[in-house]
C-alpha cells in the first residue's frame, strides 16, 4: 500500500484528495497482463514570479507519473476548484476578524466616557451631537426624532411637544409645525392642524418640495373638514404651483383628480337636495289631504 495524492468524485461532486489507494489501481495493464512499474510522484510545479518580484506559492495537487487520463484531467480540475475556495475563505476569516475587532471597539467605548466626550462631542448614551448637525446630531432633529417615537407609540400629546421643542431651537425651519400639523391631524384637532400647516407655510421660504407637500395637506385637510368649496381651491392653487415648481417632488395627476372627485360630489348633492325637497313637498301634501279627509269623515 503506498499513499498518492488521488482524486474520487462524490454524490455531492465535490473531490476528496489524499486517499490511500493501491498502487494497482492506478497502473495501467499491459497486453501480457503484467503490472506496469510503480508509479513515482511528480514534482510540484515551480512557483512563478509575481509582478513585484516576489514569488507567490502555487496550489497544486501531487500528480503521479504515468496516472491514467481520467486522474490527470481529475488533477486538474482540483487545481482549478481549490484556488477561488481559498481565496474566498480567507476572505471570510478576514471580515470575520475585523467585524470582531470592530465589536470590541464598540464594546469597550463606553468604559472611556470622558475622553471620548472631549475629543469627538460624543455623549455618555453613544449620540454624537453638533449644533450645526455636520459632524452630528443637532438639538432640532434630536427633538424631532423623539416626536418621531412618540407618534409610533401613539402618545400624540408627548409629540407635540417634543415638535414644539424644535420648534423653539429652530424657528425658521417649517418640519417642525409641519410634524406638529400631522400629529394634530392624528389626534383628531383638524383646526389646529391647519393653524400649523399655515405657520409652517409662512416659514417654508424657498424649498418648492415642502411647500408643495404643505399645500397638498392643506387641500386635503379641507375635504376633511367637508369644506369643499375650499378644498376646490386649495387644490387649485397646489395644481398652479406644481406647474411652476418643475424641480420639486410633486404629485399633480392628485390634484386633478381630487378636483374632479369634488366637483361630482357637489353635483350629487345638488341633486340629492331636489329630490330630497320634492319628496318633502310630496309628504306635506299628503298629510293635507288625510287632515282633508279626516275633517269630512267626521
Amino acid at each position: 500500500m503506498v499513499r498518492l495524492a488521488a482524486t474520487r468524485r462524490s454524490a455531492a461532486g465535490l473531490v476528496v484528495l489524499g486517499a490511500p489507494l493501491k498502487r494497482a489501481r492506478f497502473a495501467s495493464k499491459p497486453d501480457n497482463g503484467q503490472p506496469s512499474p510503480p508509479l513515482a510522484p511528480r514534482a510540484a510545479a515551480p512557483a512563478r514570479p509575481r509582478k513585484n518580484g516576489s514569488k507567490r506559492r502555487v496550489l497544486r495537487i501531487h500528480r503521479p507519473l504515468g496516472a491514467d487520463p481520467a486522474l490527470q484531467k481529475d488533477c486538474d480540475i482540483v487545481d482549478r476548484m481549490r484556488r477561488p475556495l481559498l481565496q474566498c475563505a480567507a476572505s471570510t476569516l478576514t471580515f470575520v476578524f475585523l467585524s470582531a475587532l470592530a465589536s470590541s471597539a464598540v464594546a469597550e467605548g463606553p468604559d472611556k466616557p470622558a475622553a471620548t466626550t472631549a475629543s469627538t462631542g460624543i455623549t455618555a448614551n453613544g449620540i454624537r451631537r453638533d449644533p450645526k448637525g455636520v459632524q452630528g446630531v443637532s438639538p432640532t432633529w434630536e427633538a424631532i426624532g423623539k416626536g418621531d417615537g412618540a407618534v409610533l407609540a401613539r402618545d400624540y400629546d408627548a409629540a407635540i411637544a417634543a415638535y414644539r421643542d424644535a420648534i423653539s431651537k429652530s424657528p425658521q425651519n417649517p418640519l417642525g409645525f409641519y410634524r406638529v400639523a400631522e400629529a394634530q391631524k392624528l389626534k383628531g384637532d383638524l383646526k389646529e392642524a391647519e393653524t400649523a400647516y399655515n405657520s409652517a407655510l409662512r416659514v417654508v421660504g424657498t424649498d418648492a418640495t415642502m411647500k408643495a407637500k404643505i399645500l397638498f395637506c392643506l387641500a386635503d385637510l379641507s375635504e376633511r373638514q367637508k369644506d369643499l368649496d375650499q378644498a376646490l381651491q386649495r387644490w387649485t392653487a397646489y395644481e398652479a404651483f406644481v406647474k411652476s415648481a418643475e424641480k420639486a417632488k410633486t404629485y399633480p395627476a392628485s390634484a386633478a383628480e381630487r378636483k374632479k372627485r369634488i366637483q361630482e360630489w357637489k353635483q350629487i348633492s345638488t341633486d340629492a337636495a331636489a329630490v330630497k325637497q320634492r319628496i318633502e313637498k310630496r309628504m306635506q301634501e299628503v298629510e293635507a289631504t288625510t287632515r282633508k279627509n279626516a275633517a269630512g269623515g267626521k
